[in-house]
């Protein structure tokens, strides 16, 4: 046993009568009997002996353990140690129990599969392999070029492919606003694709909004996307007054 429930009002009852030192000796000869599982041997005794006072060791042993030969045994420890095994030989059977019926689960969905298909399941028809077969654990940078065996890498088709994220020359060049980019994300629930941003990028113009301008609205607003049709992002300003804004020109400083 690696542990055990130490009650306080029996330990309390046990050694009510016993001086500190007398304590001290009990708890180490329950640990003792407990972490081994079996009684005390004498050769441990004689070890305690001689760091402890052989009469107060004596005494604890008188009090609470009975003489069998050259061991000591407790009743109570006894049957403490066979509920742990009990419970412990249960736990292993309820596990077999569990892998067993997983097993067999797993069994007979690829049967199934093989049955509809008439193809092996993939866990049949692929090797072990070392290393992925493809990239798609990489993200996908804009305006990055990739080598022929990378492109090639990427067109093989795994039972689980890995999807690849993508981002925005408009982000990697600090156009957006990390933290506008990141709320934006978050409030999307999933990264941009190169479709969807080709598409956000064409609103934005319409509405006549930089990129970064409609990221940052998307955020404040909580908004998923963009269309210029929207009332509430139509830009009501003159030519002269958008140069101003974008130039970070106010009317006081005029």
């Amino acid at each position: 046993m690696n542990y055990y429930i130490h009650n306080i009002g029996d330990y309390a009852i046990e050694t009510k009568f016993m001086t500190f030192e007398e304590k001290g000796i009990f708890v180490d000869m329950v640990d003792q009997y407990l972490a081994t599982g079996k009684p005390l041997a004498s050769d441990w005794l004689a070890n305690l002996k001689r760091v402890a006072s052989e009469e107060t060791v004596n005494a604890v042993l008188s009090a609470h353990f009975v003489q069998d030969g050259d061991i000591w045994r407790s009743t109570k420890l006894d049957e403490l140690i066979a509920s742990y095994d009990k419970r412990a030989q249960k736990n292993r059977e309820n596990a077999r129990r569990g892998r067993s019926k997983a097993n067999a689960i797993n069994d007979l969905l690829d049967a199934d599969e093989k049955k509809a298909t008439g193809m092996p399941v993939a866990s049949e028809s692929l090797p072990t392999r070392s290393k992925p077969l493809t990239i798609n654990h990489k993200p996908l940078i804009e305006g990055e070029r990739q080598t022929p065996n990378q492109q090639q890498a990427a067109c093989r088709r795994t039972p689980s492919p890995l999807k690849r994220s993508f981002v925005p020359k408009e982000v990697q060049d600090g156009s957006v606003d990390p933290q506008a980019w990141e709320d934006f994300i978050r409030v999307r629930g999933k990264p941009v694709s190169v479709s969807f941003w080709n598409g956000f990028r064409a609103q934005a113009a319409l509405a006549h909004l930089t990129v970064p301008e409609a990221v940052k609205i998307c955020a404040e607003r909580g908004w998923k996307r963009i269309d210029a049709n929207w009332e509430s992002i139509q830009k009501q300003e003159s030519t002269e007054e958008r140069l101003k804004r974008l130039m970070g020109v106010s009317d006081a400083e005029q």
